[in-house]
């Protein structure tokens, strides 16, 4: 088992926003519930938009030049004594074949075989570039040498994590920069090397295309194969990280690594790709706003950015319109990948809208969306044979529940998982972090401790329970030892 410490930045006294002032985010969950996770055929994630302590996630600021880089540290969110990253054996592929590697001198190109890249990645409009917008998209090769740089454009400042050699986490943040080359590390021992490079900052960060690698006094390697596990995670500001390193939302403290789902696949021996858009839903977004496609009143939800290549760029320049890529055309993910878990944590945003008087019609309306969803969207691309789905549910402090309806979410989605089951679709589960409705057994049930201030965005160690938990439930229903 390896362990990696991540830098989780001392938790400022919690504040607690005033629920008309909830910007709601991700994916989320509540306590330290029972030591046998709780499985029901509807279940508990949420998804509310972001905090209004970290200021506009879509607007990150304005774009500087150069790199920078720091260790991570290893304070707890609670101020206590840390929390520890722990990462599973992995299980390699047992039909993996080794490529022929391309390079043969320090110059490694992006699209060498012998590079593996993780998450959803256009490798096909330029070949020799690849490129990434949603968080957590990560890169891993081997080489041979002293040291390794990255030759990479980004189009803002954007937040990554460098690691060689399993070892820690090490956060470096990257300005704009026309096809720069960033130094990852030097004054190695000399030899066979490990490097992993994360992408951490969410999609509204902006783009960023790799041009490939410089070797110091040597060259790539074979990698490792891959792991035989693929779990793939869509949801908002939670699984996205919004605010997952310390209470204010900001590129220092944005973490889609932090974050649950990465966290999960971690303990899990799996690789990961993450599919998260802070403030989105299935049905509506927070506060009924969102992406609005091109020449049409359509408000695009999580629906329909799962399908597509990139997250939806914010545009730093007034108006600041949404942008599909970097071309402002929209690209259809290719669905080049199949997961063998599919884990959707979706629901908050969408229940923070409804009045009560048309509830039992939005219940409705929200159920048929996401039936459609896994239906019509997801199962041909991911059919059940190769794809178990689980529906991750909502679960935040009590004191939100009567005003959000958590609770009636959260029995929708067993409802629907039930709907699927009884329909042949028998690898459709729930994760239920709130099993009886209450704090009682809730999984993040301090909301002081695990979660950053604000009740709704997990701190570092409440993400650390809810992987906990996750991957427990994934293990025993995959079967995965």
């Amino acid at each position: 088992m390896k362990s990696f410490k991540p830098s989780l930045l001392p938790l400022a006294a919690a504040s607690f926003l005033a629920m008309g002032a909830l910007l709601a985010c991700g994916d989320s969950s509540t306590s330290s519930g029972p030591a046998d996770p709780g499985l029901s055929s509807a279940n508990g994630s949420g998804d509310p938009g972001f905090s209004s302590a970290g200021g506009d996630p879509y607007n990150p600021g304005d774009p500087g030049t150069g790199g920078t880089s720091s260790a991570i540290g290893t304070s707890s969110a609670a101020g206590g004594g840390g929390v520890s990253y722990e990462q599973g054996d992995v299980p390699p592929k047992a039909d993996w074949v080794a490529p022929t590697c391309v390079a043969t001198g320090s110059e490694i190109p992006a699209n060498d075989p012998c590079v593996l890249y993780f998450g959803r990645w256009d490798r096909a409009t330029v070949p020799e570039s690849p490129t990434a917008s949603w968080s957590g998209a990560h890169i891993r090769l081997k080489f041979n040498g002293t040291g390794i740089s990255i030759k990479m454009t980004t189009n803002s400042e954007q937040g990554y994590l460098k690691q060689i050699d399993g070892g820690e986490l090490v956060k470096l943040d990257v300005d704009e920069s026309a096809s720069a080359t960033v130094p990852l590390f030097s004054g190695l021992p000399a030899g066979e090397h490990e490097l992993t490079f994360y992408r951490r900052s969410e999609g509204s960060f902006g783009m960023f295309s790799v041009q490939g690698f410089v070797v110091e006094g040597g060259t790539i390697v074979v990698p490792n194969a891959p792991s035989s596990r693929m779990i793939e995670c869509m949801g908002n500001s939670i699984t996205a990280g919004f605010a997952a390193d310390a209470p204010t939302n900001s590129l220092e403290t944005n973490n889609t690594i932090t974050a649950w789902c990465v966290q999960t696949a971690m303990k899990l021996g799996a690789e990961w790709s993450v599919v998260a858009h802070s403030g989105q839903g299935m049905y509506i977004n927070l506060n009924g706003t969102g992406t609005q496609e091109p020449n049409s009143d359509h408000i695009a939800t999580m629906y329909d950015e799962y399908q597509w290549m990139h997250f939806p760029t914010w545009s730093g320049v007034a108006p600041h319109n949404w942008q599909y890529n970097s071309s402002g055309n929209r690209v259809p993910w290719d669905w080049s990948v199949v997961p063998d878990v599919a884990i959707y944590a979706i629901g908050t945003n969408d229940y923070i809208n409804p009045d009560p008087s048309d509830l039992a019609q939005f219940n409705a309306l929200f159920k048929a969306k996401y039936k459609d969803f896994i239906k019509n969207v997801v199962r041909p691309h991911y059919p059940s044979e190769r794809t178990t789905i689980f529906l991750h549910g909502i679960v935040l402090p009590d004191e939100w529940t009567p005003h959000h309806k958590w609770d009636t979410a959260n029995r929708n989605l067993e409802e629907l998982v039930a709907e699927l089951n009884s329909e042949g679709d028998d690898r459709v589960f729930a994760i239920n972090p709130r099993p009886t409705y209450s704090n009682v057994d809730s999984w993040l049930a301090d909301g002081n401790v695990d979660f950053n201030g604000d009740r709704t965005h997990p701190s570092a160690g409440g993400h650390q329970i809810l992987a906990t938990k996750v991957s427990a439930i994934v293990r025993e229903k995959m079967g995965w030892q």
